[in-house]
């Protein structure tokens, strides 16, 4: 029989989870997905705020921690949610500004064009 998300208790917790000492400030039913692996459910907490951290990390020229964070949130949005929901196109505004920041203008433009148009006011995308 599948396990439960409940049946998760902190003995399956990554001790690593544990000392990482991130509070997520928003835990609610749309923060966390669940997905069954082995016949285990498998709870992935998202929207750490992560734009928030990584525009800190890019604020102290730390790009690479930031590309990493960053990268990561959007293979794990893309997977649970698809690559047209909400939650994950929020990564890529921030993909842009990291690569614009770190002076990587062809890595800005690749992630820029996955941004989705913007109509303009007589509603021609811009």
């Amino acid at each position: 029989m599948p396990a439960k998300p409940q049946d998760r208790a902190d003995d399956d917790l990554d001790p690593a989870e544990l000392q990482s000492a991130v509070i997520h400030r928003d835990l609610k039913p749309s923060n966390v997905l669940v997905s069954i692996q082995n016949d285990r459910a498998m709870p992935k907490i998202i929207d750490f705020g992560v734009a928030k951290a990584t525009l800190c990390l890019t604020g102290q020229k730390r790009y690479a921690e930031a590309e990493a964070a960053l990268l990561e949130a959007h293979e794990i949005l893309t997977a649970a949610l698809g690559t047209d929901h909400a939650q994950t196109l929020k990564v890529l505004p921030d993909l842009v500004g990291l690569y614009e920041a770190w002076d990587q203008p062809d890595k800005a433009a690749e992630w820029r064009s996955r941004l989705p148009a913007v109509p303009t006011a007589k509603g021609v995308p811009s």
